[in-house]
């Protein structure tokens, strides 16, 4: 019990403390009256060890394939500190697509390389749509003048889109939201003088411009994550399920394609790779330090994998807020 507990604070990014929560112990003897309560050094330690089962685990996986396909990613914790993540991803000899962290480690300055930032050169516009967002939403009078003028334009959106993350999804989500309301803040600007912040034309060009190419991204980005290819007709094609079936006729072949098709799935699909600042480790986890960030990050993968468990998706989709119009 105290190892799926461990894996449990792991996968749920739970504090070590919550094994003294009062209730979590009344459970825990209403369903086990032998049940000894365990405390927070001790729950630590049993998470290291999980973490060192999972990691011998994830070595004999890695014995099994040939290649992997590496990324690396920047996080920042609210201390400032930098971070970098390592992931691969491979194609098992069942022709299942794995990816696994395999290091979660701190970045100590000074930095020798330059960091991708694909949004930098608009950062001054992002800013100015975010905040043009945050101020419809600040009153419930704001947001009646909004969405009467949305009524007079006959907009058929109901919300705004505002991102509360740096993940360039829903950056991209917030800005062709926003591009679609173009009309009703050139007017909102005449019924609200405390509003500032409205894009020039110049500036919605330029936002126009970056959409219509991350709308092509998002779109591959979906398809490789779903562990598809789109074919010319517009169909989903399952490639890894079609190898498969073909293995013992393209044997050769088969091998070849389960090595290139991990490839995409790296370059494309990693959420943050036109981040305006990285992503951001929870408080709570970033004060333990270094080792044990990397320990927790990487044993809350191999755990949720294990387990065949998905990742929260209210978790992943607090990159993006929804203002919605009365």
């Amino acid at each position: 019990m105290r190892e799926v507990i461990s894996h449990m604070i792991m996968v749920h990014e739970l504090p070590f403390n919550f094994v003294e929560y009062g209730l979590f112990n009344v459970v825990m003897k209403e369903a086990n009256p032998g049940f000894n309560k365990i405390s927070r050094a001790s729950v630590k330690q049993d998470c290291i060890s999980s973490y060192e089962i999972g990691k011998k685990r994830v070595q004999i996986l890695l014995d099994s394939v040939k290649r992997v396909s590496i990324t690396t990613d920047m996080w920042t914790s609210n201390q400032n500190i930098h971070y970098m993540v390592v992931t691969c991803h491979f194609v098992d000899s069942d022709f299942k697509l794995h990816k696994r962290i395999l290091s979660f480690v701190d970045v100590p300055p000074p930095y020798s390389g330059v960091f991708h930032d694909g949004l930098g050169e608009i950062d001054d516009i992002i800013h100015n749509v975010r905040e043009s967002v945050k101020h419809v939403n600040a009153s419930p009078g704001r947001l009646h003048i909004f969405s009467e003028l949305t009524k007079q334009l006959s907009m058929p959106k109901k919300h705004l889109i505002l991102d509360v993350s740096t993940r360039w999804n829903a950056t991209y989500a917030m800005l062709s939201t926003a591009l679609e309301f173009k009309e009703v803040f050139v007017n909102y600007v005449d019924r609200e003088s405390t509003y500032t912040t409205l894009l020039s034309e110049e500036d919605w060009k330029k936002v126009e411009e970056v959409c219509s190419f991350l709308a092509l991204f998002n779109e591959a980005t979906k398809s490789f994550q779903e562990g598809v290819l789109i074919g010319e007709s517009g169909v989903y094609f399952d490639a890894l399920g079609w190898w498969k079936e073909n293995n013992l006729k393209f044997n050769i072949l088969s091998k070849m394609a389960a090595d290139i098709l991990a490839i995409p799935v790296t370059t494309v699909a990693s959420e943050s790779a036109f981040s305006a600042g990285g992503r951001v480790i929870d408080p709570h986890r970033s004060s333990l330090g270094t080792k044990m960030v990397d320990m927790l990050v990487c044993g809350a993968d191999w755990y949720r994998q294990y387990y065949e468990l998905e990742k929260n998706k209210n978790k992943q989709n607090e990159d993006i807020m929804h203002v919605e119009l009365p």
